[in-house]
Protein backbone atom coordinates (compact mmCIF):
# COMPACT_ATOMS: atom_id res chain seq x y z
CA UNK A 1 0.00 0.00 0.00
CA UNK A 2 2.50 2.19 1.19
CA UNK A 3 4.78 1.91 -2.71
CA UNK A 4 1.46 2.74 -4.33
CA UNK A 5 0.86 5.54 -2.10
CA UNK A 6 4.50 6.73 -3.13
CA UNK A 7 4.43 6.51 -6.64
CA UNK A 8 0.47 7.75 -7.22
CA UNK A 9 1.35 11.01 -4.94
CA UNK A 10 4.90 10.95 -3.72
CA UNK A 11 6.35 10.37 -0.33
CA UNK A 12 4.94 13.43 1.93
CA UNK A 13 0.92 12.26 0.61
CA UNK A 14 2.08 8.38 2.22
CA UNK A 15 3.91 10.15 5.47
CA UNK A 16 0.50 12.30 5.83
CA UNK A 17 -2.11 9.32 5.09
CA UNK A 18 -0.11 7.03 7.29
CA UNK A 19 -0.01 9.22 10.37
CA UNK A 20 -4.11 9.92 9.96
CA UNK A 21 -4.51 6.52 9.84
CA UNK A 22 -2.25 5.77 13.12
CA UNK A 23 -4.41 8.43 14.55
CA UNK A 24 -8.00 6.82 13.87
CA UNK A 25 -6.58 3.75 15.18
CA UNK A 26 -4.87 5.45 18.59
CA UNK A 27 -8.39 6.82 19.12
CA UNK A 28 -10.29 4.04 18.15
CA UNK A 29 -8.09 2.29 20.92
CA UNK A 30 -8.45 4.81 23.47
CA UNK A 31 -12.16 5.59 23.37
CA UNK A 32 -13.68 2.15 24.88
CA UNK A 33 -11.39 3.11 28.19
CA UNK A 34 -12.27 6.34 28.46
CA UNK A 35 -15.89 5.85 28.16
CA UNK A 36 -15.97 2.68 30.39
CA UNK A 37 -14.09 4.79 33.23
CA UNK A 38 -16.98 7.54 32.67
CA UNK A 39 -19.03 5.03 33.07
CA UNK A 40 -18.15 3.69 36.18
CA UNK A 41 -18.12 7.38 37.39
CA UNK A 42 -21.48 7.61 36.75
CA UNK A 43 -22.44 4.54 37.92
CA UNK A 44 -20.67 5.07 41.06
CA UNK A 45 -22.80 8.48 41.87
CA UNK A 46 -25.85 6.96 40.91
CA UNK A 47 -26.19 4.81 43.89
CA UNK A 48 -26.64 7.63 46.31
CA UNK A 49 -29.96 8.67 48.38
CA UNK A 50 -32.46 11.39 46.71
CA UNK A 51 -31.29 13.71 48.93
CA UNK A 52 -27.94 14.19 48.48
CA UNK A 53 -28.16 13.77 44.88
CA UNK A 54 -30.40 16.51 45.26
CA UNK A 55 -28.02 18.62 47.50
CA UNK A 56 -24.96 17.18 44.86
CA UNK A 57 -27.14 18.58 41.80
CA UNK A 58 -27.75 22.37 43.75
CA UNK A 59 -24.23 22.62 44.30
CA UNK A 60 -22.90 21.75 40.88
CA UNK A 61 -21.63 17.82 40.81
CA UNK A 62 -23.06 17.41 37.76
CA UNK A 63 -21.78 20.19 35.89
CA UNK A 64 -18.29 19.56 37.38
CA UNK A 65 -18.47 15.45 36.01
CA UNK A 66 -19.09 17.09 32.44
CA UNK A 67 -16.14 19.47 32.36
CA UNK A 68 -13.77 16.58 33.56
CA UNK A 69 -15.37 14.24 31.43
CA UNK A 70 -15.20 16.64 28.32
CA UNK A 71 -11.67 17.71 29.44
CA UNK A 72 -10.69 13.72 29.16
CA UNK A 73 -12.16 13.24 26.00
CA UNK A 74 -10.73 16.43 24.70
CA UNK A 75 -7.34 15.58 25.92
CA UNK A 76 -7.63 11.94 24.55
CA UNK A 77 -8.74 13.18 21.03
CA UNK A 78 -5.29 15.75 21.04
CA UNK A 79 -3.12 12.84 21.96
CA UNK A 80 -4.47 10.73 19.22
CA UNK A 81 -3.72 13.30 16.75
CA UNK A 82 -0.16 14.33 17.72
CA UNK A 83 0.53 10.67 17.88
CA UNK A 84 -0.11 10.45 13.77
CA UNK A 85 1.44 14.32 13.05
CA UNK A 86 4.37 12.63 14.94
CA UNK A 87 4.63 9.43 12.99
CA UNK A 88 3.69 11.58 9.35
CA UNK A 89 7.05 14.06 10.89
CA UNK A 90 9.27 11.15 11.77
CA UNK A 91 8.96 9.02 8.09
Amino acid sequence: MKALLQSLFGNSLARILGGAGLSVVSYAALVPVVLGALNLAASKVGGITGDLASLALLSGVGEGMSIVGSAVVARMSIASASVGIGKAAQS
